[in-house]
């Protein structure tokens, strides 16, 4: 059992240095041990395992995995992880191209959280970003719009200010397509604040050159 918690946390480590292929070694290794599949560590590998398989560009196998992780969800009752599974199989839907299905998975998670979970800011913000980056990649601007600034009402309502920076950067993007350049500068700006505050160089460096560029 040790063993398996320390080659989780390799694991995850390899994941936050962008080391997924040796990430995925580790996962598949502790799940090849484990076969309690209700225990929480086989579901902690089975959920960086399927973060892994999204990464690599996997999609198939992250739909088995996030599938079986939903199943598991609704046999024990437990709504949070519902939630969570159907959140990632509407990342996988978006990200293999394809946002009608990703756009139910999310539909899926926001009513688990409006009807048992209606305090949880932050679960209702990274939906509402999702679902607004998914109509963004369809050009359907006017309702990209709407689902941004409603992620940012439940963002402004949680300590991440990470959250918050994103939607500020995506409705500037959106108001720069709708070609309201003060309204854009302005939201880069609070979105260059935001990613300052939580020091994330990468992210500021992104909207500085949004705002060199408007």
């Amino acid at each position: 059992m040790k063993n398996i918690k320390n080659k989780l946390h390799n694991a995850f480590e390899f994941v936050n240095k962008g080391y997924f292929k040796q990430a995925e070694i580790l996962y598949l290794e502790c799940l090849d041990k484990m076969d309690e599949q209700n225990s929480n560590l086989y579901k902690q590998a089975m959920h960086g395992l399927g973060f892994v398989k999204l990464e690599l560009n996997h999609f198939n196998e992250a739909k088995e995995i996030y599938t079986e992780l939903l199943h598991l969800a609704r046999k024990e009752g437990d709504k949070q992880g519902e939630a969570i599974a159907n959140h990632q199989l509407g990342m996988g839907d978006r990200l293999n191209g394809n946002p009608d299905k990703a756009l139910y998975f999310f539909a899926e998670e926001y009513e688990i959280y409006n009807s048992f979970l209606p305090t949880f800011h932050l679960g209702f913000a990274t939906n509402l970003y999702e679902r607004g980056t998914t109509y963004l990649l369809q050009n359907k601007l006017k309702e990209a719009q709407n689902l941004m600034e409603d992620s940012l009402y439940h963002g402004k309502r949680t300590e991440d200010v990470i959250v918050v920076g994103c939607a500020y950067r995506d409705l500037g993007d959106i108001f720069q397509r709708f070609g309201e350049r003060e309204k854009a500068m302005n939201h880069y700006k609070y979105a260059l604040d935001a990613f300052e505050k939580a020091n994330d160089s990468q992210a500021v460096k992104d909207i500085e050159k949004k705002i060199a560029n408007l």
